[in-house]
């Protein structure tokens, strides 16, 4: 007799969610938004999570409304090393891109960060899904480095 094995789903955690007007100048000549804004879109969404939480590193906009201090050690901070993005339907301008972000389970130097894009105009419908994958870096020694414990506790508290 086989044994059969499942392992369950991956937990996601909700971390943020970013409201992300839409404008002229991301649609293409079929009045759709341009495939590739959903990328920039899944950046802004995770500034969103890295700034309200404090672990940018030594990127994102010191600015930022509601931008916490940063409570990485100096010289570290994440970098995308795999995105991708699946298109269900078109967001389409005039409107705002919804996208809400989530994160599994993290790893030794990195965590997969999830979208799910929705449009002001039609909040009930997934238009894409993304992701992408952060690792952690030392910036001047350009390798990566164990994930902060502060970026392991966000996931530790669900």
């Amino acid at each position: 007799m086989n044994s059969t094995s499942h392992s369950a789903a991956p937990v996601k955690l909700h971390v943020a969610t970013a409201v992300i007007p839409l404008r002229r100048a991301d649609i293409d000549s079929a009045a759709h938004v341009n495939n590739t804004n959903y990328f920039r879109f899944m950046e802004e969404a995770r500034m969103v999570w890295y700034e309200s939480h404090g672990i940018e590193g030594d990127f994102g906009d010191p600015h930022a409304p509601g931008r916490k201090p940063s409570v990485l050690p100096p010289g570290c901070g994440p970098i995308i090393v795999t995105a991708s993005c699946s298109f269900s339907k078109a967001l389409k301008f005039p409107g705002d891109a919804i996208i809400d972000v989530y994160i599994s389970e993290p790893g030794r130097s990195s965590i997969v960060i999830s979208y799910v894009f929705r449009a002001s105009y039609a909040p009930e419908t997934v238009f894409a899904e993304g992701s992408t994958k952060a690792v952690w870096i030392n910036n001047k020694e350009e390798k990566s480095i164990p994930l902060p414990e502060v970026v392991r506790a966000l996931f530790n508290r669900a």
